[in-house]
């Protein structure tokens, strides 16, 4: 039995209870819970990283570093599809390809692997 993928008694209940004149909050509670369950800290940090980003002017390091984020586009397929983390690929492309010392290197992978690869 898969613990996670079934409603319980009360979410049933409330799912077949919902009226069709409910307010458009609780049908989106009920309805949807588990994509307000992946939305809300979604937003919460991207509204934080987007707010830091135009605030300290972030997008001019793009100029400077895009093979970064080419690096990281990778590595977060790489960590999406597989047990590895996208630290993991950034690790050896920052050291040998990019010329980032290895201290910094191994901080940001690590940095990745516990924040996700949105920080590049």
């Amino acid at each position: 039995m898969i613990i996670g993928q079934k409603l319980s008694k009360s979410q049933e209940v409330a799912l077949y209870d919902l009226s069709p004149d409910a307010p458009w909050h609780k049908v989106l509670l009920v309805k949807h819970r588990r994509l307000v369950g992946v939305l809300i800290p979604f937003t919460i940090y991207n509204v934080i990283w987007w707010a830091l980003a135009i605030r300290h002017d972030y997008f001019e390091l793009f100029q400077e570093r895009y093979l970064l984020s080419i690096t990281m586009i990778f590595g977060a397929l790489i960590g999406g599809a597989t047990s590895e983390g996208g630290g993991a690929v950034a690790f050896p492309v920052m050291t040998l390809a990019l010329g980032i010392p290895p201290a910094i290197a191994r901080d940001f992978s690590l940095m990745c692997q516990s924040c996700g690869e949105k920080l590049t």
